[in-house]
């Protein structure tokens, strides 16, 4: 789970900050090679499922049947468990202030991905040119410059797609980047992404312990048993507005179950750490807290979660340069959900009952009936 941060928002594979394997805190990941949703979520709301919207929302070629055979093979079930992890896709924040993901693909087996495309008569398989995505800050979910890389890509579209003559706008409508935020440009042969700046770690773990927490949450399985989490309601992040802040909160004792996340971490070489409760305070008055949080960290870590200081955690946020992260008081609580406000109540009218009357009118029916001054008139 590593928290990660920014998307879709705001989250990925090991992107800006939220315990990695919850990325929908943020949105969506990185690690498909597609800049997921992060742009279709809003602060009062779970995030829009990927590619449930897809439209023409630029001026692209496609046609809406291609864009939903997109949509229907995102959402199929084998699709999704394809094991594909690549160690060319990474995330970091520049020295500048600008996020740049990188998906290099050049060196990583999408052997599977490429043959459940192939071997499906109703799919096929697109070779996407090396691209770059500059992005301006978007508001409260990414409030800083972001640049996007992506070398020897490829999508699976449906058969009524074309097999090439993709114009840029065509990325941009299945890509599902903003294109009101992002322009996109062809990469140059030869050109490559910046470098990623080399960490400098200021915490007490050992590299044995964070070289074996990153083989954990690169694990498979690991991958599969926290995105279940991540689409388990009772496990999902909620957003809201409190003044001029948008709060986002995660807490796993609100009736989520990671008893299978725990089991793992516990009998496959790791272990699972109790994580202290946090509180991440990023640009754009958005902040994050994180509560009753777990994750999977090497045996060789230190097992008591108060040994461990904020800059060790800071190696399992990951990306969480731009943002300050603390322990949370205790008794200290997110700052309370706004009520709704109350509609103004519309003038009561008589109700019809059985019959046709009203209320007011049953009532004195009943009332005669049971008027007993009225059944001894009857008797004399």
């Amino acid at each position: 789970m590593k928290l990660v941060f920014v998307t879709a928002a705001v989250a990925m594979g090991r992107s800006i900050p939220v315990l990695a394997h919850y990325q929908s805190m943020f949105n969506g990941a990185f690690e498909t090679g597609i800049f997921q949703d992060i742009y279709e979520t809003s602060a009062s709301s779970t995030r829009v499922p990927e590619f449930k919207s897809l439209s023409r929302r630029t001026q692209g070629t496609l046609s809406q049947k291609c864009l939903n055979e997109i949509s229907d093979i995102e959402e199929n079930d084998v699709f999704k468990t394809i094991n594909f992890s690549c160690a060319g896709v990474k995330q970091w924040m520049g020295e500048d202030g600008t996020y740049v993901v990188v998906g290099d693909y050049r060196s990583c087996d999408t052997s599977e991905l490429e043959a459940f495309c192939v071997t499906n008569p109703n799919y096929q398989s697109i070779k996407i040119p090396d691209r770059k995505y500059t992005c301006a800050p978007f508001g409260r979910e990414i409030p800083f410059p972001h640049e996007l890389y992506y070398y020897d890509d490829f999508a699976c579209v449906g058969k009524s797609c074309p097999s090439d003559g993709y114009t840029l706008e065509d990325y941009f409508s299945f890509s599902q980047v903003k294109s009101s935020v992002c322009t996109l440009e062809y990469l140059k042969e030869g050109e490559e992404p910046p470098q990623e700046p080399v960490a400098n770690f200021t915490g007490t773990l050992s590299q044995e312990c964070r070289e074996g927490t990153d083989i954990a949450h690169d694990d498979f399985t690991y991958k599969n048993i926290t995105s279940t989490l991540d689409d388990d309601v009772a496990c999902a992040p909620t957003s809201y507005m409190s003044g001029n802040d948008a709060i986002t909160v995660r807490d796993l004792s609100k009736g989520c179950d990671s008893s299978e996340l725990r089991a793992f971490c516990d009998g496959s070489n790791y272990q699972s750490l109790e994580i202290p409760n946090l509180k991440l305070s990023c640009p754009g008055n958005s902040t994050f807290y994180y509560l009753n949080m777990v994750d999977c960290v090497d045996t060789s870590c230190p097992s008591d979660p108060s040994t461990w200081t904020i800059q060790d955690l800071q190696f399992i946020l990951r990306g969480g340069q731009v943002c300050y992260l603390e322990f949370m008081e205790e008794g200290e609580e997110p700052p309370p959900r706004p009520k709704a406000a109350k509609t103004a109540k519309s003038t009561k009218s008589s109700k019809l009952v059985k019959g046709g009357k009203s209320n007011k009118a049953v009532k004195a029916d009943k009332t005669v009936k049971t008027d007993k001054t009225v059944k001894t008139d009857k008797a004399d």
